[in-house]
């Protein structure tokens, strides 16, 4: 009995090629039905991870308020007329209660500093965006003794001067105020190279989308008691997204760089 004979010495029918094609066409249309369901799935669960870490920033962050007679730290400013609101200084600065790894480290650790290198996990980045190469981020405390988190923080805007952003009355002054942003997930233009950073969308991660209009899905809002909520995409005016522009909401900041929410 040879190879393609069976037991009782009927041949055995192999599959023709045609046959090979529409088995292999098959599987190549199920998956790609099925990557695109997958990627949103994965991407849910990032999205939920990083309302999870501005949570945990609100707990710290009300923590801190409280020992501190309710006062919450003040968001990083340069020049005394520009904010950043992604900027996390190492220590406290110059004397003023800016947001800093120093002020937050007892209530959300998660940045090491050494003399030399510096080391910054945790929640301090979105899972849903490539964290930056560390290397970078350590030359960066070192040399600047700040970091770019993949957060924005938004504090004691009574303390703001006029111009420092476009709608102040949205964002937190010296206690927190449950309808007041508190935080958010970054959406940033960097004027320089044209840029953007953003945590959801088609290209996240630090410096995308050059020369293009952001790709961004939408953003994660920390507000003052703590809630979470998902703003999407089609609740902003894309095409407004422009430095300067006052007429939306935006933080400018030096050198024609933005922070927008």
């Amino acid at each position: 009995m040879n190879a393609r004979t069976s037991k009782d010495g009927r041949p055995k029918r192999a599959f023709t090629l045609i046959e090979l094609l529409v088995v292999i066409a098959i599987i190549a249309i199920l998956a790609a039905l099925l990557l695109p369901t997958l990627a949103r799935a994965k991407e849910k669960g990032r999205r939920a991870k990083c309302m999870s870490n501005l949570h945990q920033f609100g707990i710290s962050l009300s923590l801190y308020s409280d020992d501190n007679s309710r006062v919450v730290m003040c968001t990083d400013e340069t020049a005394n007329m520009y904010r950043h609101p992604p900027t996390i200084y190492m220590t406290n600065f110059g004397g003023f209660d800016y947001i800093s790894v120093y002020a937050l480290n007892p209530y959300l650790p998660g940045v090491f500093a050494g003399v030399n290198t510096a080391d910054v996990g945790g929640v301090w980045w979105c899972p849903s965006a490539p964290e930056p190469a560390a290397a970078d981020v350590s030359n960066e405390i070192i040399n600047w003794h700040w970091f770019n988190s993949a957060y924005s923080y938004f504090g004691r805007v009574d303390l703001w001067s006029a111009g420092e952003a476009s709608r102040p009355q949205d964002l937190t002054a010296r206690e927190l105020d449950p309808n007041r942003l508190l935080m958010c997930d970054d959406l940033v233009h960097n004027n320089g190279g044209n840029c953007w950073s953003y945590n959801h969308g088609a290209r996240p991660g630090i410096t995308n989308d050059y020369n293009k209009i952001p790709g961004f899905a939408g953003i994660n809002q920390l507000y003052g008691d703590g809630r979470v909520a998902w703003k999407s995409v089609n609740q902003f005016n894309v095409a407004a997204l422009q430095p300067g522009n006052m007429l939306i909401a935006i933080v400018p900041a030096y050198g024609g760089d933005a922070t927008f929410y």
